[in-house]
């Protein structure tokens, strides 16, 4: 059933995606818009390192780093860098070595996929979260995947209190949010081949 909510969840047109991580005493926060297989945009911030705002449609990567994302990030030209670019997106292509693994945000299979074998699940109580009526499916090795009373069940919410798979937390999915996709403004967007990215 978990991978049936997955597949569901990976279905749907549009969905909104927040939550928060913490790991080795760094908290990570994403707060997303997605549309499954075209891209998305939202913020990812960590705690210690600041943030980045990120825009991702097909395989073009617009990022935006705080100015202290890029003093923790950038070295010695961290200061200089940020300085530069004054809050302006740098484009780029997803496969590019400094944004893939940010670009992975937009990929349901990197970030919620059920790893577990399905009969590892067990199946909790019935219980509601936020008025929807939901099945938790435990795995106390992976975690706790949320689901949809439904015919056709969908993820709601994935927790993970064991410290297992990189960190403690949850994540909450909202299926059919309006989700619209755009490029920033020409005069926001600086090439990465300008900085050698």
């Amino acid at each position: 059933m978990a991978t049936e909510a997955f597949d569901n969840l990976k279905a749907a047109s549009s969905l909104t995606m927040a939550g928060s991580v913490v790991d080795a005493g760094n908290t990570e926060a994403v707060n997303f818009r997605l549309k499954p297989g075209q891209g998305c945009e939202g913020t990812i911030t960590e705690s210690s390192e600041g943030s980045v705002k990120l825009i991702v449609i097909g395989t073009t990567a617009y990022y935006s780093p705080s100015a202290q994302a890029w003093k923790a990030q950038g070295g010695s030209r961290g200061s200089a860098i940020a300085a530069l670019v004054n809050g302006r997106y740098i484009k780029t292509s997803t496969s590019d070595s400094s944004v893939s693994g940010l670009a992975n945000v937009c990929d349901l299979d990197q970030q919620v996929a059920p790893q577990s074998a399905a009969g590892k699940f067990t199946k909790g109580k019935l219980t509601t979260l936020e008025g929807t009526r939901v099945l938790p499916l435990l795995d106390p090795s992976e975690g706790d995947y949320y689901v949809t009373d439904t015919s056709k069940p969908e993820i709601v919410e994935v927790i993970n209190t064991t410290d297992t798979g990189g960190g403690t937390g949850k994540v909450t999915f909202s299926v059919g949010a309006r989700v619209t996709l755009a490029a920033p403004p020409a005069s926001q967007v600086i090439d990465g081949s300008v900085l050698g990215l």
